[in-house]
């Protein structure tokens, strides 16, 4: 089977597709606590959706408050294992948190952001980048030598400000709020998102 590099925001993912994705979620995590093992509870092998090489990001709620999130920015894997592996990282390795118990899980909600490949942008500068950007749309990767950080689309419903966006997403990735750099690489992308 051929596979694809990354999922296109204009062909969502149906019904049935979203939800077996959230189980899978779910099932990682509940097998995760209960066994101490990531479990193979589902076969996409022979799904062609499912199977597409792609990133995603996992992102656990509890009780309205963030629990945890974790995740790719480069298609590494089949879609089916890459959210299965980073539920269970944000479950139980998000440095930010500490590990979700059984407990916890009944009040946990969880969300699936599924990205599409990240875009390379030309910029001359920081102002070139706030000009291109598509607040509430796009998420946005920051890179220069073993620096990297980004910020899923979904952050926008905190920092509705394109400059703030930035300047905070600098920040996360350990640059001061003011820095630019000519050698600075800009990606964006977009998501599908998916939630309970």
């Amino acid at each position: 089977m051929v596979h694809t590099e990354s999922v296109n925001a204009d062909q969502p993912f149906d019904q049935q597709q979203q939800q077996q994705l959230l189980e899978l979620a779910r099932q990682a995590i509940t097998h995760e606590l209960k066994m101490g093992i990531a479990p193979d509870i589902l076969d996409f092998r022979d799904n062609e959706q499912m199977n597409q090489y792609a990133a995603s990001f996992v992102t656990l709620t509890l009780d309205g408050q963030l629990r945890g999130c974790m995740g790719t920015v480069d298609a590494k894997e089949p879609l089916y294992l890459d959210v299965m592996h980073n539920a269970i990282s944000a479950a139980f390795r998000d440095p930010r948190f500490s590990q979700l118990t059984v407990g916890d899980l009944t009040r946990t909600t969880i969300a699936i952001s599924i990205l599409t490949r990240p875009e390379r942008i030309q910029v001359e500068s920081e102002t070139d980048l706030l000009s291109l950007l598509e607040p509430g749309n796009d998420g946005l990767v920051l890179q220069e030598g073993i620096r990297r950080a980004t910020f899923l689309p979904t952050v926008w419903e905190q920092i509705p400000s394109a400059d703030m966006f930035v300047t905070q997403l600098k920040q996360k990735g350990g640059w001061p709020g003011d820095y630019w750099s000519t050698a600075m690489q800009v990606s964006r992308y977009r998501t599908i998102n998916i939630c309970e």
